[in-house]
């Protein structure tokens, strides 16, 4: 009898525990509301659809698409901005990492400008992530010679 009560208070944290995992991940992956731009890079390694985008080390939207411009044939990941962050228009948005093999994200970088970007712009100025790989590679390279 004091074995079936264990066995079902167990049973019962084990649910309880697996109802919250749940719930974490439908908010990490439910929409948020936001206003959309949209940024092109070189290069995109590492960023995918729910990246997080950061301004000053706070989470302030996600990466909602990340795609091919038709026209430059450059990368061009759009990003949900959190309504209550009004960029600046002359704004710059950097593709950074958190260590050399932590997740990648992207970092806004605020500018001075008056006017502000409209949902639906683009950044015109963007940074793109730094290869450490091709770095590593070419100081062994160098190393070797």
């Amino acid at each position: 009898m004091e074995r079936t009560r264990i066995e079902r208070l167990v049973g019962g944290g084990v649910i309880v525990a697996g109802l919250v995992f749940l719930l974490q991940a439908y908010a990490s992956t439910a929409p948020r509301v936001g206003y959309a731009l949209s940024a092109s890079f070189d290069r995109v390694e590492g960023i995918g659809v729910g990246s997080e985008v950061r301004l000053g080390g706070v989470e302030i939207g996600r990466v909602t698409g990340v795609g091919i411009d038709p026209k430059t044939f450059r990368p061009r990941l759009t990003l949900s901005i959190a309504d209550a962050y009004r960029l600046p228009r002359d704004s710059v948005a950097a593709v950074r990492g958190d260590g050399l093999i932590g997740s990648k994200y992207v970092k806004v970088v605020p500018g001075n400008a008056q006017e502000k970007l409209a949902p639906g712009a683009a950044f015109a100025a963007t940074e793109n992530v730094i290869d450490v790989e091709a770095m590593i590679r070419r100081i062994v390279e160098l190393a070797v010679e």
